[in-house]
């Protein structure tokens, strides 16, 4: 995956979230192949061992991990950024920045996706190991 893609999904999942995300989380979204024909993918090779690494080597100037309730959680570096991602005249810039415009629609679309790939991932065989192997399950929940 291009650098720009990470960044942009990374961007995306955080501005939609429903409850802040933690490292390991976005670290599984990260690790989901998506075709535009086809169920996205969950690919657990592409899972990186240094987390948190994988997520800041992306955007590491407007993303920070901090640590809520003994809990890596990433978060834009303040709240203007994702103000600033989420204008739609960013969209029309001609400049190289149009292409991190967030559009809230799209997004969800990539949350719904990325959890849809975890939810056919786990099948009927649900259990506690296979849920702490996948941290995004519980968010998908």
């Amino acid at each position: 995956m291009e650098k720009q893609e990470y960044a942009q999904r990374l961007f995306q999942c955080l501005t939609v979230s429903t409850c802040p995300l933690q490292v390991d989380e976005l670290t599984d979204i990260l690790a989901i192949w998506f075709n535009s024909d086809s169920m996205p993918n969950y690919n657990a090779s592409w899972h990186s061992r240094d987390t948190k690494e994988a997520v800041l080597s992306a955007c590491s100037g407007l993303i920070t991990v901090a640590n809520v309730d003994r809990s890596q959680v990433v978060q834009f570096l303040h709240f203007c950024i994702k103000e600033f991602l989420t204008l739609e005249q960013l969209a029309t810039m001609e400049s190289g920045l149009s292409c991190y415009c967030i559009l809230p629609g799209l997004a969800h679309a990539v949350m719904v996706k990325a959890c849809l790939s975890i939810l056919v991932k786990l099948d009927d065989s649900v259990d506690k190991k296979i849920i702490n192997n996948s941290p995004l399950a519980p968010y998908t929940a």
